[in-house]
């Protein structure tokens, strides 16, 4: 599955290899995540009824058990009111944390984009002598 698919149920793997892609993966060559036997992907979305927030990817052949997300609700049906007050408050933490480290990782990209290096003779040749970049329209000057 892809990052904002519906979220149909989860999976367990069974045997082989599948990587999680998440959104502030640049990239996408390697996994943020590697999952192996006996691992659960995909039920964040099954837990909270949001849409996927990673890629899931095989490495290989790979069998893994399908969970449906009806077959899990009536599973959790029977689960006491406390622990599913619980999965659902960690299913929504792990996605802020996530849309945090996304914003981060989006301002990062954006806050330091090189507008112009200053290049100075010395003894070793051209060297930097101050780099500008811009900061939400302000510009910044690093001595290099």
């Amino acid at each position: 599955f892809k990052n904002g698919d519906p979220a149909d149920g989860l999976y367990i793997v069974s045997d082989g290899q599948v990587g999680l892609y998440f959104p502030t993966n640049m990239s996408a060559n390697q996994p943020d995540i590697t999952l192996e036997k006996p691992a659960i992907f995909g039920e964040m979305g099954v837990i909270d009824n949001q849409l996927r927030m990673a890629t899931a990817r095989a490495f290989a052949d790979v069998t893994v058990i399908f969970v449906s997300r009806k077959e899990f609700e009536q599973r959790l049906e029977g689960a006491d009111m406390v622990v599913r007050g619980v999965l659902g408050i960690l299913s929504e933490r792990l996605r802020d944390m996530q849309r945090e480290k996304s914003k981060t990782a989006n301002l990062m990209s954006y806050v330091f984009r090189p507008r112009q290096l200053m290049l100075a003779k010395s003894e070793q040749g051209l060297a930097p002598l101050w780099l500008a970049g811009k900061f939400y329209g302000v510009y910044l000057r690093h001595p290099r």
